[in-house]
């Protein structure tokens, strides 16, 4: 017996084969080693590397999903034009006094968070940069590396005086601290910090992904990372650019500093650890 077909039946035959080709390199481009590089493992801060539709831990055995990649959003608020420099004792008062105007909500409040701030602009451990608007300092922030894990970049205390949010001084603070990190040819940088719920969105149009956790004083915070190379460094630098944000804290030296371990209890627990 023979099967006779018409033309237009034959093109249609051609549908099946297309869609199984599209899905495959549709897999391919998903799981394509260069889109996923190293990241972070949250519970053990041992790089892990994509293996299937995962990330597991080389270490601990963690199975987990998001890869925390850095990026800069397209839409978010326009980079305003500014003037970053490094923080001198000058600036003292100005930036307690806008880490009181963003209490509560931005900064969790009490007498021990603020001495917690001051005590890390006075004691130099911590490269403070400082935003000016019109010669008046309008944000600030810090930025160190860990000695004991010299890849691993603690970004803290991003603040903007409330008079000044949304208008894209929250990520001219960000990018103007990851741009200061050396572009030595094949580094992956992992930035971590520590924010509240108000600004665990701005952080997640960045990549930025984590864990939740509650102090010993009960108040509660997202224990965030994210991972970016070289070029997203340069990234950084070309954005502020563009912008006309002066930026004199380039080339400053981004400090060693040791690893501060907190007392923390984790408030959403993640996936159990794979067998």
């Amino acid at each position: 017996m023979y099967l006779l077909a018409s033309a237009e039946n034959i093109r249609e035959l051609w549908i099946i084969p297309a869609m199984a080709l599209f899905g495959i390199l549709a897999l391919c481009w998903e799981n394509w080693p260069k889109r996923r590089p190293p990241t972070l493992c949250w519970r053990c801060g041992t790089l892990a590397r994509r293996e299937g539709g995962d990330y597991v831990c080389p270490n601990c055995g963690w199975t987990f999903e998001k890869d925390g990649r850095f990026r800069i959003p397209v839409r978010t608020s326009p980079i305003s034009a500014c003037r970053l420099r490094r923080y001198c004792a000058a600036d003292f008062d100005t930036c307690v006094d806008i880490y009181r105007l963003n209490e509560p909500g931005r900064f969790p409040t009490g007498a021990q968070y603020i001495e917690e701030f001051s005590g890390e602009l006075r004691d130099g451990r911590t490269l403070f940069v400082v935003c000016e608007v019109d010669g008046i300092v309008r944000g600030c922030g810090g930025i160190a590396r860990i000695r004991e894990r010299p890849d691993l970049v603690s970004l803290t205390y991003r603040m903007v005086h409330p008079s000044y949010h949304g208008k894209g001084f929250g990520t001219v603070m960000l990018l103007g601290r990851l741009s200061l990190l050396p572009t030595d040819g094949g580094a992956t940088w992992i930035p971590c910090m520590a924010t509240v719920d108000a600004s665990a969105p701005f952080y997640a149009r960045f990549g930025f992904s984590g864990r939740k956790f509650s102090d010993e004083a009960g108040s509660e915070f997202w224990n965030y990372f994210s991972c970016l190379n070289d070029a997203d460094v340069e990234r950084c630098r070309g954005s502020l650019a563009d912008a006309d944000v002066t930026n004199h804290c380039f080339g400053e030296t981004v400090p060693l500093r040791e690893q501060l371990v907190a007392k923390w209890t984790e408030v959403e627990p993640g996936k159990p650890e794979a067998s």
